[in-house]
């Protein structure tokens, strides 16, 4: 807008007497804006995801540099790790699709969402059952007292990266069907 201008902007206050919402009746006069909670601004979901995405990859590493010693680990506690393993292949393969679906709609944003991007949204719901055992699998390694002190923090954080991220993703209407 220009300097000169006499629009006007107002702000609805909630109980503490911050501002809630905006509402401009000259340039949208049927939109209102509401401030963002914490969790929603865009920082804290890029953070979420960079912590994710983090722990995705140091999951598949401990997987792989732990394969012959989980040979002589109790049978769960190999699953366990290899578990972890397998959630953040499928949790970066969806991240893959994302990004393939967002070069085809850069290149050609009129056209339809690809099947490819409706067969991809089924590994974020094999993810959420196995995200779910990776939990249980955490708090019995830390009863059981498999690997080490170390192995077991990582693996708890990295079960709670893989909650985190399927929260993102629920947040973002990115866990089953939910778009239109």
């Amino acid at each position: 807008r220009h300097l000169n201008q006499d629009d006007m902007v107002a702000f609805s206050m909630d109980a503490d007497g911050k501002a809630a919402y905006v509402l401009n009746p000259i340039s949208l006069p049927n939109h209102t804006a509401y401030r963002l909670a914490w969790y929603e601004t865009p920082v804290t979901l890029g953070l979420i995801a960079a912590f994710a995405l983090l722990c995705f990859i140091v999951a598949i590493v401990s997987a792989i540099r732990n394969w012959k010693a989980d040979r002589v680990a109790p049978p769960a506690a190999r699953h366990a790790r290899r578990l972890a393993g397998l959630v953040a292949v499928l949790q970066l393969l969806f991240v893959g699709v994302l990004g393939l679906l967002a070069y085809a709609l850069t290149a050609n944003p009129f056209s339809d969402i690809p099947v490819s991007f409706y067969v991809g949204l089924v590994l974020p719901l094999l993810a959420l059952p196995l995200t779910l055992a990776l939990l249980w699998f955490a708090q019995r390694a830390w009863r059981e007292g498999w690997w080490t002190r170390y192995s077991r923090s990582q693996y708890s954080v990295i079960a709670l990266g893989s909650l985190c991220f399927l929260w993102l993703l629920n947040y973002a209407n990115l866990i089953g069907w939910n778009f239109g």
